[in-house]
């Protein structure tokens, strides 16, 4: 039996001095953290007491590993300020924070007609997409277009895998062996950061894994040995997809039902044209749940000859 365990606990605060840019309320805490490793085997001869005995001939080994990771990483993005959420966009004219000579003209794309810098029919799809898929900027002072990163977070992720494993050995005669081996395994999903904690944060990529193998081996004499394995691989791969927890088809126009669940491909883009060019931000290709299977069949027969020891 194994297990290993290490826990935020144990780990140093996060300091004021090397994290200055983070919220007021993640400093002076620990960052997410907590790591536990665990397992153990039973192997031992096959007897049932009564009806067989193979204490000479039959053998088993089995084993389970698992691991269990939650960590986080520093994460900066920009985001849209709250008063940009509510339709403010005052901070693109003289005076903002965003303001970089020309002032912004917001035109309704359905009129023609100009808004100024205030937006008060905001369309509720894109509202909700907004609250859903978009964090609030930590720091309301910095302009999301200036260069400078408005948003910084710990998020936080969890790694796992689980293996169990089974082998059986049957001695047939005494130069010949037959051995068994079944393998079953869950790898993932490993996470890794998108571009904040809303857009999914943490999409992954997980396998199951399937494999055995049946092998013989023939003892000719001491010095030549035949080892014949087959195995079948049964390799699913299994990319994750962002955001599973929300139906986006439940509220945007015509989505309908999606193949894979999981948030769409989605860019918030000023028109080209417009002095400060660019996007605000974009939740990018957060698609997923295309599978990739792999399946082998393999027999890699070996002949091994050991040859008298001899100088040139």
């Amino acid at each position: 039996m194994l297990w290993f365990n290490r826990s935020k606990g144990l780990n140093a605060k996060t300091d004021n001095i090397t994290y200055t840019h983070l919220q007021a309320e993640t400093k002076n805490t620990r960052a997410p953290y907590e790591r536990n490793e665990f397992g153990g085997n039973f192997s031992g001869p096959i007897s049932l007491p009564g009806v067989y005995n193979g204490h000479d001939k039959a053998f088993f080994f089995a084993a389970f590993e698992g691991y269990q990771f939650t960590n986080s990483s520093l994460t900066g993005s920009n985001q849209p300020t709250d008063k940009m959420r509510s339709g403010n966009f005052s901070d693109f004219e003289p005076g903002g924070i965003c303001y970089n000579g020309t002032a912004l003209t917001l035109t309704d794309p359905t009129t023609g007609a100009s808004l100024g810098s205030n937006i008060s029919n905001i369309n509720p799809v894109s509202s909700k997409l907004l609250n859903l898929l978009y964090p609030h900027a930590t720091d309301q002072s910095i302009c999301p277009l200036s260069g400078n990163t408005n948003t910084w977070e710990n998020i936080g992720y969890t790694q796992s895998a689980r293996r169990t494993s089974l082998r059986l050995d049957y001695k047939l005669t005494d130069r010949d062996q037959l051995r068994g081996t079944f393998l079953h395994a869950f790898y993932g999903p490993y996470p890794y950061n998108w571009t904040d904690s809303l857009v999914g944060g943490n999409g992954g990529i997980g396998e199951h894994d399937v494999d055995g193998i049946l092998g013989w081996t023939h003892t000719f004499s001491p010095s030549m040995i035949l080892d014949a394995p087959a195995s079948y691989l049964h390799l699913l791969v299994v990319r994750l997809p962002h955001r599973t927890d929300v139906n986006f088809g439940s509220f945007i126009p015509g989505l309908g039902t999606t193949q894979n669940s999981g948030s769409p491909a989605i860019s918030i883009a000023n028109a080209s044209s417009n002095p400060y060019g660019g996007s605000i931000t974009s939740t990018g290709d957060s698609g997923g749940g295309h599978p990739g299977l792999e399946q082998d069949i393999q027999f890699s027969p070996t002949l091994t000859k050991v040859f008298a020891k001899h100088t040139a």
